[in-house]
């Protein structure tokens, strides 16, 4: 018999070797990899790979890939490891186009953690791949079009109104404004009403249900946002949701109870809820009828729960990058008056030659354009692009083989800090956008909403509901720095989009 001493020692070792093992298994193994390939990579720690930074000093996901692209964007390619799973970084903007584009077909999915059981809210246009995707996909192209846009106009101009007034009960109240928490309550209010039929009068009541959950679903978790990313297959492990279920429950509530209200009273109105009503009855909608390839029956009709899942896919996109969008800009604005001028003296101009903010009149004010431009190349909504091998590739003029599974990043905030492709790259500049500026440059060197068949589906929507609320605030306030202003702004760690860590305020004045 042992004794308890030799038990205890025992059992020490044994645990002592399994830990060691683990660790060389790792150490050589694992993250031996890149190595074997021949492919140059940064350094891993075990057990967490290149993740040491995000983890340990809370960098936000712009920070590091922004970092990591600049201590090797000199390679074509490089491998990096977020936790044990190898990912492929590509920064050649050509091999970015075949990946994105023209090889499209061996990278069509994302390759993130999607568990339609345990989370189906998430089982959106952002998350899908495969086939589902791609029928998804061409169900929704038609609610985006131009001529979409301009039917939702109204929806921005009256919530635009409402800015207005909030902007001046703020006014009289403090010269100080934080521009983020308003124009966040301003998104909320448009795409609650186009997604979901009902204004959330974020503006005049933030405490409500759209702005609580919102804000939720974009609260800092580094680790669960760096493993549904990054190695899903430990998300799979613990069967790790996507989303809080206090999130989805609220929102599987209020769009069943929505869709209700609109069928009992008959209310059909031209906004997102309304396609996706369509979609849901007969799985096409009012635009397909002449479409002789539309479903003849409802068997590829939506689910209540897909249907969900793409309202709500269309609120938390639609309402933080173009709130974070309107905060950036404002933000660089206020730091040069001289660009604020010049666009402010755009804004009168055509204001006075139209009579009224109108989809037309925002059509014409190209130094706007130019502005939010250079915004979304220095504030990337999504600094990264996820993208996974879902069948063996040869690149052309790359001398590795991509097997299938194998996942890539596309650094999208590093692309848009290269030195050698944006001189002065701190520098906000809209004159880079102008005509000839932008055809100087290769067009995947700037990715503020992806590029190829994946490329964002709202882009109209989103970048109209930006200009509408520059145009209605500019229009009336100039802003300027104050004591309050962080500057340089950091960046909230643990999420996967660009957000300021806190709050953006600016002095207001009127004109």
């Amino acid at each position: 018999m042992w004794s308890a001493e030799e038990f205890y020692n025992s059992k020490l070792l044994w645990i002592t070797f399994f830990v060691v093992s683990i660790y060389l298994y790792l150490k050589w193994v694992v993250f031996g990899y890149w190595k074997r390939l021949g492919v140059p990579y940064e350094e891993p720690i075990v057990p967490v790979g290149n993740l040491y930074e995000s983890l340990v000093k809370n960098v936000s996901f712009g920070d590091f890939f922004k970092r990591s692209y600049m201590k090797s964007k000199h390679f074509r390619y490089y491998g990096i490891y977020m936790f044990h799973q190898p990912h492929l970084v590509i920064t050649d903007p050509e091999l970015i186009r075949l990946v994105l584009n023209k090889e499209f077909s061996h990278f069509p999915d994302r390759g993130l953690y999607l568990n339609e059981k345990v989370d189906p809210v998430s089982a959106h246009l952002f998350l899908l791949g495969g086939e589902k995707w791609k029928n998804l996909r061409s169900k929704f192209s038609p609610s985006f079009t131009s001529g979409k846009m301009k039917q939702m106009f109204f929806v921005m101009t009256e919530c635009a109104e409402e800015l207005a007034k909030c902007l001046d009960d703020t006014a009289k109240i403090s010269k100080v404004v934080d521009i983020k928490d308003i124009i966040i309550r301003y998104t909320m209010d448009i795409i609650s009403s186009a997604a979901f039929g009902l204004n959330s009068n974020s503006l005049k009541d933030p405490n409500n249900g759209f702005h609580y959950y919102g804000e939720k679903t974009f609260r800092s978790q580094p680790m669960r946002n760096l493993i549904v990313f990054f190695a899903p297959s430990l998300a799979y492990l613990v069967k790790l949701r996507f989303l809080e279920k206090s999130i989805s429950d609220f929102f599987i509530r209020f769009f069943s109870d929505v869709v209700k209200m609109r069928k009992e009273k008959n209310i059909i109105k031209k906004d997102f809820l309304n396609e996706l009503m369509q979609l849901i009855d007969r799985g096409y909608t009012d635009d397909d009828e002449g479409n002789p390839n539309k479903p003849k029956s409802s068997t590829g009709a939506l689910t209540m729960l897909e249907g969900t899942a793409q309202a709500f896919l269309i609120f938390v996109a639609g309402f933080e990058t173009s709130s974070s969008t309107v905060s950036f800009c404002m933000y660089e604005l206020a730091l040069h008056p001289e660009i604020q001028d010049k666009l402010c003296e755009e804004i009168d101009v055509t204001l006075k030659k139209h009579g009224s903010l109108s989809y037309d009149s925002l059509t014409e004010m190209t130094y706007l354009q130019k502005v939010v431009s250079e915004t979304l190349r220095k504030y990337p909504p999504v600094p990264m692009l996820n993208r996974i091998c879902t069948k063996d590739c040869d690149l052309p003029s790359m001398d590795l083989h991509i097997s299938k599974g194998m996942k890539l990043i596309i650094p999208v905030v590093g692309l848009h800090y290269d030195s050698n492709i944006y001189p002065d790259p701190d520098k906000f500049d809209p004159e880079r956008f102008s005509p000839e500026n932008v055809a100087s440059r290769n067009s995947f060197t700037y990715l503020p909403f992806g590029e190829g068949p994946r490329f964002c589906i709202g882009n109209r929507f989103g970048l109209m509901q930006v200009k509408v609320a520059l145009v209605t605030m500019l229009s009336r306030y100039r802003f300027s720095v104050c004591d309050k202003t962080e500057i340089p702004i950091t960046y909230s760690p643990g999420v996967p989009v660009q957000r300021p860590r806190n709050g953006i305020y600016l002095e207001i004045k009127a004109r």
